[in-house]
């Protein structure tokens, strides 16, 4: 984990202590990303009955979140999401190339860093990554496991449709949770910090 994340951690979760809100934090690891997902919400990859809902169903929540251990935030930032009215809601972070991880439609492109820059409200948006996201109860627990899972995407092209497996555990998570009528939302407002090789930052790379 960058030391960035867990200051951003161990800042919110201060935080959420002093307003008298209760949290729990998971983490596990997997070269597979879409394992580490699965092990972190239910601590096994079994379809069991018991395992079908996120820790077994012994925790309630109000929101469930994911962030990256390469994403750095504040507090008020995570408490934008946290208070958001919106079933699933994420932040913006940004990518080498300059997009950012929500798209305007299905397997469409992305917003970008200037798109951003001049948003400031949230709007629908179609696919997101899991970096920085908020989502409420009920989604997890309709959905058959492995949540994290290829599923397929039909895309038009030159008059013909062609199929094929979506490749992104959480672009795949989000055709599935659209499928069963939920939402996605995206917060311009809401700009967090990506640590690749270098700092990914709203004022410019940084080493």
């Amino acid at each position: 984990m960058m030391s960035s994340y867990v200051k951003s951690l161990m800042a919110t979760t201060a935080e959420l202590s002093n307003r008298g809100i209760t949290w729990a934090w998971s983490s596990e690891y997997s070269s597979h990303v879409a394992d580490a997902r699965e092990t972190t919400l239910s601590g096994t990859l079994n379809n069991n009955p018991a395992e079908l809902r996120p820790f077994e169903g012994r925790l309630t929540y109000d929101k469930l979140f994911w962030i990256d251990s390469d994403i750095a935030w504040t507090p008020d930032q995570f408490l934008k999401l946290y208070e958001s009215d919106k079933e699933i809601i994420t932040g913006a972070y940004l990518l080498a190339n300059g997009e950012v991880v929500a798209y305007k439609k299905l397997l469409g492109m992305p917003y970008t860093f200037d798109e951003v820059l001049a948003m400031t409200e949230p709007v629908k948006v179609y696919g997101c990554g899991f970096g920085f996201i908020a989502i409420k109860p009920g989604i997890f627990e309709k959905m058959s496991r492995p949540w994290f899972q290829a599923v397929p995407a039909t895309l038009d092209w030159q008059n013909k449709e062609y199929t094929f497996p979506i490749m992104g555990e959480d672009i795949s998570w989000c055709k599935r949770a659209m499928d069963m009528g939920h939402e996605i939302w995206f917060d311009p407002t809401v700009r967090v910090l990506h640590h690749k090789m270098m700092k990914l930052t709203w004022e410019g790379p940084k080493p």
